[in-house]
């Protein structure tokens, strides 16, 4: 575990009790660092594109996700699901359960990479295998092995279809990181449905979540943030019945492109759920928004004649899972990021495209083109983030058409977590004639761990840190060249204090990071010791500090 902070070591001084005190205590609850991501991947046809650059892409995702694990302390509480886009409905047959977590390596389903010959309209040039690129040149396991965990929900230790890291404990096997697992996790395939459905996709895997009869049971932790990562190149066609009627070869086909086409194509999706204002140019559009029609193109007034779920559905469902999870935790939080048809650099156009076939393919022009591949605008997924996030939504964009979309997916993330993450900046908000007390150089104040016992709260008190000089105490008279800090003989954790945010003193062991300084905090705490404690996970850190009424100090 990474040190930010130590005490400064001082001279004897007289007992900061012989003077008249005052005491502040501050309580923090653990959950504030525990967040689920559900990722959920395109797995049609069109992302045969995107393939082999998004199957690159997992291992950086998941050694970010690991480096921010260890920014905070204590260390991130997470758990990683991935879904596919493939469900039920009038224009899928998927080969899985709805909603079913991604379990297996890539290599163990090479089917999935096997794109087929020919899409609804015929618009591939021929059946295609991307085994290679998209898994076999990444992933080496063929098996993804992981420990058996309980849940909150599930008591029996059992292997679960997702990753987790529980303060420093993850769930998979010795020798195998979270990189390594999720190159062989994260690469879903291109063998899906072509009417790819991300939202409904989503609905279905939150409601396995709670299903005792599902591998995917008791993913959601009370009180845990949600993040939801979509994956997709193109617009979410999450179909309800009424697209029997939208899609049938003998119907009106009025949301179709070319109703004299063989086949209906995703441009039903496009037609049948974004609305567009003609922009000043011909062939442009100044905005798209999600629109709802039934099957012969009216607006459908009634929600059951839409041939897609309406957006408004998939917000009201992220709302109603975030009052539940405010039930356990106040300050739990859903947030959505979409790795989509966003342009790499500049605002997203709206205008027909340039290409014939992919405007009859897809209804509307590529909201970015690369070498890598190109994204449909995701106007009904964006309208989802807008509702729950508002202009936050919108502060990163990565792009499906550029590397390091995942990577950028996650950097939403870290900041939300960072301001969670620093529960260890302590402001004190306290008149100046009753300073925070200090003796000998050192803050008076005391540190406890709060579990929950079988009589209710116990606290246990975590000693101060000693400074090492290499790897022992260091003499009183040689503080300042410590070049560490450890527990104290018998602990296994200590806590170490930091007061000086100018980094002024001799050693750099009290020094106050950049983020506690810039929050205008007094003192920075900070726990200690092995990678992988045996102690049981707290439930709280309970700080108490001491004030002085007539404050003095003695210089150290």
């Amino acid at each position: 575990m990474s040190v930010l902070l130590s005490l400064a070591c001082g001279r004897d001084a007289p007992s900061p009790f012989e003077a008249p005190y005052g005491i502040f205590r501050r309580l923090y609850p653990l959950r504030h660092n525990t967040v689920d991501i559900l990722v959920v991947v395109d797995d049609s046809p069109s992302m045969a594109e995107e393939a082999g650059t998004l199957a690159r892409e997992w291992a950086d995702f998941g050694r970010i996700l690991e480096m921010l694990s260890d920014l905070y302390d204590p260390p991130l509480d997470w758990r990683l699901a991935i879904v596919r886009t493939s469900v039920s409905s009038p224009g899928c047959v998927p080969s899985r359960p709805d909603g079913a977590f991604v379990g297996e390596s890539c290599r163990a389903r090479p089917e999935d990479f096997l794109r087929p010959g020919s899409g609804p309209d015929g618009s591939f040039d021929g059946p295609l295998d991307l085994f290679g690129p998209g898994c076999a040149e990444v992933c080496d396991l063929d098996e993804v092995p992981r420990l058996p965990t309980v849940t909150d929900a599930d008591p029996v230790p059992r292997p679960r279809p997702w990753l987790e890291r529980s303060s420093c404990r993850g769930n998979l096997a010795d020798g195998i990181d979270v990189a390594r697992a999720l190159s062989c996790l994260g690469p879903v395939g291109v063998a899906g449905c072509a009417f790819e459905s991300p939202l409904e996709a989503m609905a279905r895997a939150l409601r396995r979540m709670e299903d005792a009869s599902a591998p995917e049971y008791g993913f959601r932790r009370p009180g845990a943030d949600l993040f939801v990562v979509f994956v997709t190149d193109e617009i979410d066609c999450s179909f309800t019945d009424a697209a029997a009627a939208a899609l049938d070869l003998d119907g009106e086909r009025a949301l179709w492109s070319d109703p004299n086409a063989d086949a209906p194509t995703s441009a039903v999706c496009w037609n049948a759920g974004v609305d567009c204002r003609a922009g000043d140019e011909p062939g442009t559009y100044a905005s798209c928004v999600p629109a709802d029609r039934a099957a012969d193109g009216s607006p459908a007034e009634d929600p059951a004649r839409a041939v897609l779920r309406p957006v408004e559905d998939y917000v009201d469902l992220l709302t109603a899972y975030r009052d539940l999870q405010r039930e356990t935790e106040p300050e739990a939080d859903v947030r959505v990021q979409i790795v989509g048809g966003w342009p790499r650099d500049g605002d997203l156009v709206f205008a027909d495209a340039d290409d014939a076939a992919f405007g009859q393919t897809f209804g509307i022009g590529p909201g970015c083109a690369s070498e890598h591949g190109r994204g449909v605008p995701p106007v009904r997924l964006s309208a989802l983030a807008a509702d729950l996030l508002g202009s936050d939504a919108f502060e990163i964009r990565p792009s499906v058409c550029g590397e390091g979309g995942l990577e950028h997916a996650l950097s939403v993330l870290a900041p939300v977590l960072w301001h969670r993450g620093r529960q260890s900046c302590l402001s004190v908000a306290l008149d100046p004639e009753y300073p925070l007390a200090t003796f000998g150089g050192r803050p008076v104040c005391r540190l406890d761990r709060i579990h929950l016992g079988e009589h209710g709260p116990e606290r246990i008190e975590v000693p101060p840190c000693v400074l090492t000089c290499d790897g022992r105490p260091c003499p009183d008279d040689q503080a300042d060249l410590a070049d560490g800090i450890d527990p104290p003989s018998g602990a296994e954790l200590c806590v170490a204090w930091g007061t000086d945010p100018g980094w002024s003193t001799p050693t750099r062991f009290d020094d106050m990071s950049d983020p506690c300084v810039d929050a205008g905090a007094q003192l920075e705490f900070h726990l200690h010791g092995p990678d992988c404690p045996v102690h049981p996970s707290p439930v709280a850190l309970e700080v108490t500090c001491h004030t002085w009424v007539n404050p003095y100090d003695v210089e150290p």
